[in-house]
């Protein structure tokens, strides 16, 4: 799933950002996010965003 996403968030125009939300037990939610760079210019092409 993480690598899909992370395939719609490049090839995708504009904002460039997707997210996925996962179940969890825990009452205290938590974020992550991935940065994808361009391996020639290590510039930030797009972020998958996971609220936990």
């Amino acid at each position: 799933m993480l690598y899909q996403l992370a395939i719609y968030a490049v090839s995708s125009s504009g904002d460039k950002t997707v997210t996925i939300l996962y179940p969890m037990l825990s009452d205290i939610p938590t974020n992550a996010k991935i940065d994808i760079n361009d391996p020639v210019s290590c510039g930030n092409i797009a972020s998958v965003i996971l609220h936990l």
